[in-house]
């Protein structure tokens, strides 16, 4: 009997600790589904089934209440990125390579400055890079080759102090390479190939 009462207790937290797990602020919710409905979620490879529990939904990782990962390469995802991302506040990792993603890049992306890697390459992304990617502070990788962004590489881009990986190659990229990137003390990994630099 004793064993049985010393247990129940234990039962009630993990109990809590994968309900506490699964709840999410509202506004977070509020992005994920922004990001389904506007790269049709329905017709993914792998879909979500949103009414179910935001931790079951593929490609979402969850820490201590807030979403921290959004892992959908090679997904089916077509469309635009929703601006309402900037809402993902505690987001570190934002991989929707290899995919039909089109339009820009949103410039509310930048807000998110616990980020530490954006890939978002082999897509059909447009436009010009977001001018603040400096904001970016704890970024470490930068992946966009294989797009169809335009215009200059900001100068901000500097301001990235921990960024180790930059590849902005096969884009159409036009205008010099900033000499803010001088300032990039931990990158190791550069590819700017394919694209127009030099060119107006």
């Amino acid at each position: 009997m004793k064993q049985k009462l010393l247990f129940a207790p234990v039962l009630m937290l993990l109990f809590m600790h994968v309900l506490v797990r699964a709840q999410i602020p509202e506004s977070e919710k509020s992005a994920l589904l922004d990001l389904y409905h506007a790269t049709k979620g329905a017709s993914w490879t792998t879909p979500w089934d949103i009414k179910s529990s935001v931790d079951t939904w593929y490609g979402i990782e969850i820490n201590e209440g807030h979403v921290t990962g959004i892992v959908l390469y090679e997904n089916n995802l077509e469309g635009k990125i929703p601006t309402s991302v900037k809402e993902l506040k505690n987001l570190h990792i934002l991989d929707l390579a290899l995919n039909k993603l089109e339009g820009e890049i949103p410039e509310e992306l930048t807000e998110l400055n616990k980020i530490e890697a954006v890939k978002l390459e082999m897509n059909l992304l447009d436009g010009k890079l977001p001018f603040e990617l400096g904001n970016m502070s704890n970024l470490k990788t930068l992946t966009l080759f294989d797009n169809q962004i335009e215009g200059d590489i900001p100068r901000s881009i500097g301001a990235a102090k921990n960024l180790e990986i930059l590849d902005l190659s096969s884009n159409s990229l036009t205008g010099n390479l900033p000499t803010s990137i001088e300032r990039l003390s931990k990158l190791t990994n550069l590819d700017i190939s394919n694209n127009r630099l030099g060119v107006r």
